[in-house]
């Protein structure tokens, strides 16, 4: 994986054109997002019959991780999550089959909207090589087929920018950059979940900014009015725009929680493994200790033999003094 990624340049986002920015830019997206919504809303249920949501979940946090991975333009993993609701919501597909047709999605995404586009041969190597080019160049078509080779459907990202240039008068250049940023992020979680599939690009990134500010400043977006301002530049209901950022700011606080979750599990297997090298550390010093000390019994046990055999020595040599003298006497006595 190292390889293929060191293989592509990395990617550079162009510099933003006024052309692209205009109000008729902004009124074409808005008109055209509706046509490329999924035909059924709820297609698990009603057109698949070999999958559940948490499949997608899945597939979908994939296909997450494999642009990032590339580091991909951010319209990309949209895009092809989009396309991946509007074929699944019109062909039944078989569990075995979603990867393969998530990585057709990636391919034609990365076709349309990156100037680096993947290629065959590393989507095959990121699906482990479960899958055959021929199947991949298969998938494609099929795809293609689906989508009646309607690819340029809007997405969230596009609209995003648009959107939070328009609020440039009310909140400073810093500040709307982290506004952007997080939302961008909310978003791309946001289309890892089944349930907001078959929400309007335009109203989901009204939440998102929404939800941004929020989490900047609790007060702010209800002092502001950006509400009004996000209705009245999309044409949402200010129902639904409420009612859609109440759920997404409860999947937020639940991806914080599942990402401080991560960051404590990581701190606690770093905790574990610095007591696992400390208790080593420990042992190997008693056991350097216990040799030392063993080490200094050697010296001691070899000096006390020493002393034992001086006191020998001596003894010996009382004992043949004591005979000298003792025959000195007799010789003197006879």
């Amino acid at each position: 994986l190292e390889r293929v990624s060191s293989s592509r340049p990395r990617f550079v986002r162009a510099l933003p054109d006024p052309v692209l920015s205009s109000e008729r830019v902004l009124a074409a997206l808005l008109a055209s997002e509706t046509m490329y919504l999924p035909e059924c809303g709820d297609y698990m249920h009603r057109v698949q019959r070999d999958l559940v949501p948490q499949h997608r979940k899945i597939v979908t946090d994939w296909m997450l991780e494999v642009t990032e991975e590339q580091e991909c333009s951010p319209q990309v993993f949209l895009s092809a999550v989009q396309y991946l609701d509007r074929v699944l919501a019109t062909l039944p597909v078989q569990r075995t089959q979603l990867q393969l047709l998530a990585s057709a999605c990636l391919l034609l995404a990365s076709k349309l909207h990156d100037p680096r586009p993947l290629s065959l041969l590393n989507m095959v190597v990121f699906t482990d090589c479960s899958i055959s080019l021929h199947e991949l160049q298969a998938m494609e078509m099929l795809v293609l087929e689906k989508l009646r080779w309607e690819l340029a459907a809007p997405t969230s990202a596009q609209l995003l920018s648009l959107l939070v240039q328009r609020m440039e008068h009310l909140l400073s250049s810093q500040v709307l950059s982290i506004v952007q940023r997080h939302a961008s992020t909310f978003l791309a979680l946001a289309a890892t979940e089944y349930s907001f599939h078959h929400v309007k690009p335009s109203l989901m990134v009204s939440a998102a900014i929404l939800t941004a500010i929020h989490g900047l400043c609790p007060t702010i977006s209800s002092q502001t009015g950006f509400q009004n301002l996000l209705c009245n530049m999309t044409g949402a209901a200010l129902h639904d725009l409420v009612l859609l950022v109440r759920q997404l700011e409860v999947r937020v606080a639940g991806w914080i929680t599942v990402a401080t979750g991560e960051t404590v599990r990581q701190s606690d297997s770093q905790k574990v493994r610095h007591s696992h090298t400390t208790k080593q550390t420990l042992l190997e010093r008693q056991e350097t200790v216990r040799q030392s000390d063993s080490s200094r019994e050697r010296p001691s046990q070899a000096t006390k033999q020493t002393l034992m055999d001086k006191q020998d020595n001596t003894d010996c040599g009382l004992q043949k003094r004591q005979k000298t003298m003792m025959s000195v006497a007799f010789s003197g006595v006879s």
